[in-house]
């Protein structure tokens, strides 16, 4: 059964950069999760541009184990999160089945 994760941020103004993942971060997940058609995303942006909705279908709850538990996709989160924490930037999450 594929899972939808809905991850939204909202950043205080627009003079804030959105997170921009590395050339190395969007190759590792294309060739592990895109291209073998574990996840698809779909993002988007509110009128005023400062909030980011990025919706992810992932496969199935194997998948998901498998994204939770990978060390790299950690690394990745972890930058992003930094990145984000250290410019105020808000996120929230949901999932449903």
């Amino acid at each position: 059964m594929t899972i939808s994760i809905t991850n939204t941020w909202v950043r205080p103004n627009t003079e804030i950069d959105w997170y921009v993942p590395s050339d190395l971060e969007s190759a590792y997940i294309k060739t592990n999760f895109r291209d073998n058609g574990k996840i698809s995303t779909v993002v988007t942006y509110s009128d005023d541009e400062l909030t980011k909705t990025i919706v992810t279908t992932v496969k199935n709850d194997t998948v998901r184990e498998e994204w939770k538990a990978d060390s790299t996709i950690q690394e990745f989160q972890t930058a992003r999160n930094t990145y984000y924490n250290n410019n105020s930037v808000y996120k929230s999450s949901s999932i449903s089945s």
